[in-house]
């Protein structure tokens, strides 16, 4: 059998040589000859089976792939899409974002507008006009007395707009401003003189002015029109 895989050129020969041989030799040689031809188409039809079965198998294999494929993208999507949407600002996010615009607006609007005040109009001349130390000494002493003022009346307008107590917060106010001010003189005294005294005098007028910034600035959300 070995003889008719290896040289299937010579496979109708031999039969026809061996079918002979048998033939005029016996019948049991006939009989041989089938057998040998009957296995050979077995093995035929077992090989074409097996090469059926392994293509099959294949492109099985192939569709279930491709099936998964499918699914796991279709997976993927339905995991995206839920993290997309919540990437986006939720209404009260947006709501806050707004609310500390609007706020930052008003107080960049407050301080532009306080900028335009008649005080530091009229301390910038009259220091200009200051030729020694004690002219700029009584200068500031002038602005100081003007910003003492000017809080006094922004206090009491504040208050008809709001029900704290605005006197008592700015009584408040005034005591924490003098021990800072004890404080500062105290680091100044060192220095003695006349300069120590101007820069005493510039660092409380300073004080005053940034609580009238402050008083503004809550004025400003009722009255946009306030000026002084």
């Amino acid at each position: 059998m070995s003889r008719f895989i290896e040289e299937p050129g010579g496979l109708l020969r031999r039969s026809k040589h061996t079918a002979t041989t048998a033939t005029s030799k016996s019948p049991a040689g006939r009989g041989n000859s089938r057998f040998y031809l009957t296995m050979l188409i077995l093995m035929l039809i077992t090989a074409a089976v097996t090469v059926a079965l392994c293509m099959w198998f294949a492109s099985t294999k192939g569709a279930s792939g491709n099936t998964e494929s499918v699914s796991s993208a279709s997976a993927s999507t339905s995991t995206i899409s839920p993290s997309d949407a919540s990437e986006e600002p939720s209404s009260s996010e947006q709501e806050a974002s707004s609310g500390n615009t609007s706020e930052q607006q008003l107080i960049l609007d407050a301080e532009q507008a306080f900028g335009a005040n008649s005080l530091d109009r009229k301390h910038m001349e009259a220091m200009d006009q200051a030729a020694t130390m004690q002219e700029m000494l009584s200068v500031y002493d002038d602005t100081l007395e003007a910003w003492r003022k000017q809080l006094n009346a922004m206090v009491t307008r504040l208050g008809t707009y709001t029900t704290e107590d605005q006197k008592a917060l700015h009584s408040e106010w005034e005591k924490t401003a003098a021990e800072r001010i004890r404080k500062r003189e105290e680091a100044l005294s060192s220095q003695g003189g006349t300069i120590g005294q101007v820069e005493l005098a510039e660092y409380t007028c300073m004080l005053y002015r940034q609580r009238g910034l402050a008083l503004f600035i809550e004025l400003y959300r009722y009255d946009r029109t306030y000026t002084f």
